[in-house]
């Protein structure tokens, strides 16, 4: 299943995407 790997990076990008943003924003 070659489509579900990057997919599921794709989920982990935004994810850590997410996490900067609220990072920044707590700092």
């Amino acid at each position: 299943m070659p489509i579900s790997v990057p997919l599921k990076s794709k989920s982990k990008g935004k994810l850590k995407e997410t996490n900067s943003i609220h990072n920044i924003e707590n700092k």
